[in-house]
C-alpha cells in the first residue's frame, strides 16, 4: 500500500467540525505511522495558501539583518550572497539581493517576493566573509528536503513551525524508522539523493538549531503533559493497539488514525472499540471509496461531529 499517499488522502478528505477515524488492521506496522504522517505533512504543505507564504516569507525577511547569508537559484545554478533589504513600494514587495557569480563583480538585484520565495534561501548567518572571497558553488540547507518537494517552495520550513500531525507509540521504534533511517530519491540527473523521513516530518523532539518543525511524537506511556496539550494537532496517528487504548482521550480534538497490526496482543480490544463506532455512526463513504483494496489490509473509516476540531 502506499502509505505517503494514503496519508494524503485523509488529509485531503477531512472537514471541519468531523472527527475522521481512520483504521489500518496491517499484517505488519514497521514504517506504516511514519509514512502515513510525511502524508499528511505534504498534504498541508501543498494546500497552503501561496498568497500566506509570500506575505509570510516577506514578513520574515523584514525581520533579517543586512548582510544574512543567502542562496540565490540562478539558471538551474545556485550560488551564495547576502540578503540586502525589504522593499515594499504601493503595495509591491520585492528583496534586494546581493551574489556572485564565478569571477564577475558582485551583482545587486531587486527580486519579487514570488520569485524569491522559490529562488532565495535564507542561511540564518551573518556572512562575515567579502563577497569578492565568495565562488559561485552550489549550497544548499538539504538536498533531500528539495528534491522531495522539487515542484513546491520549501521556504515554508525556513519561516515558521506549524503543527500538522501527532504520532503516539515505542519512541525508540519511531526514532530508529524517522530519524535513523537512511532514504533515497533519484533526481532529473538520475543521482540519488539521501536523507531521512525527519527531514521532512520534523519531528519538534528531534528538531536542531531552532529548525521549524511540523510534527511531535509521544510515548503511548506518557501521552500528552499539561504543557503539551496546550497546541492540537489537526491529525493524531496511533501507532500500535496501546497507544489508542491509553491515549486516545487526550486527543479529543484531532482527527485519528490507527495503525494496527495484526499479531498485537491488543488488538481485539482495539478493534471493538472502532468497530462499536463504526456500526453507531457509519462508514465514511467517501474515503472508503476512494481507497484501493490491499491483501492482507482491512481498513474502515467513519466520521463523528464535534465542534473542536479546526483544521487551518
Amino acid at each position: 500500500m502506499k502509505y505517503i499517499a494514503f496519508g494524503q488522502l485523509i488529509a485531503s478528505a477531512c472537514r471541519n467540525h468531523n472527527r475522521t477515524v481512520v483504521s489500518l488492521a496491517l499484517p505488519t506496522r514497521a514504517y506504516c505511522s511514519a509514512l502515513l504522517a510525511l502524508g499528511i505533512v505534504i498534504q498541508r504543505e501543498q494546500q497552503g495558501s501561496r498568497k500566506s507564504s509570500e506575505d509570510a516569507y516577506f514578513d520574515y525577511c523584514c525581520s533579517l539583518e543586512r548582510g544574512t547569508t543567502i542562496t540565490y537559484r540562478y539558471k538551474d545554478k545556485t550560488y551564495k550572497g547576502i540578503f540586502l533589504a525589504c522593499i515594499d513600494k504601493n503595495g509591491i514587495k520585492s528583496l534586494e539581493i546581493e551574489y556572485k557569480i564565478g569571477n564577475r563583480p558582485s551583482i545587486k538585484s531587486g527580486i519579487s517576493v514570488a520569485t524569491a520565495l522559490d529562488k532565495v534561501k535564507i542561511l540564518d548567518e551573518i556572512d562575515t566573509t567579502s563577497l569578492e572571497e565568495l565562488t559561485g558553488r552550489g549550497v544548499t540547507q538539504n538536498k533531500f528536503l528539495d528534491e522531495f518537494y522539487r515542484l513546491l517552495s520549501t521556504q515554508s520550513y525556513q519561516v515558521g513551525s506549524r503543527l500538522d500531525v501527532d504520532i503516539i507509540g515505542q519512541l525508540n521504534t519511531l526514532r530508529e524508522e524517522i530519524d535513523n533511517s537512511q532514504f533515497a530519491l533519484d533526481n532529473d540527473a538520475n543521482k540519488k539523493i539521501a536523507g531521512k523521513l525527519q527531514d521532512i516530518l520534523r519531528i519538534k523532539s528531534f528538531c536542531h538549531n531552532n529548525e521549524c518543525y511540523r510534527s511531535r511524537m509521544f510515548s503511548s506511556d506518557r501521552c500528552l503533559t499539561n504543557e503539551d496539550s496546550l497546541e492540537h494537532a489537526p491529525y493524531v496517528i496511533f501507532d500500535g493497539a496501546s497507544s489508542f487504548i491509553k491515549c486516545r482521550d487526550k486527543f479529543d480534538k484531532s482527527n485519528w488514525i490507527i495503525t494496527l497490526d495484526k499479531s498485537d496482543p491488543h488488538l481485539h480490544e482495539a478493534a471493538g472499540i472502532l468497530n462499536e463506532d463504526f456500526n453507531k455512526y457509519g462508514g465514511f463513504q467517501e474515503l472508503l471509496d476512494a481507497v484501493p483494496q490491499v491483501y492482507g489490509v482491512e481498513f474502515i473509516a467513519y466520521q463523528e461531529e464535534i465542534h473542536e476540531i479546526h483544521i487551518s
